[in-house]
């Protein structure tokens, strides 16, 4: 399990980051917003 978690908490960190510079990128003014989806 210990694998499976570590891949789980790379693959959310990869996703968290392109929505943060997708949502910098689109939506300046709307960043928290946008990654809080």
């Amino acid at each position: 399990m210990d694998a499976l978690g570590q891949i789980l908490v790379v693959v959310y960190t990869q996703y968290n980051n392109e929505i943060r510079l997708i949502s910098t990128r689109l939506q300046p003014s709307f960043p928290l917003g946008v990654a809080a989806i």
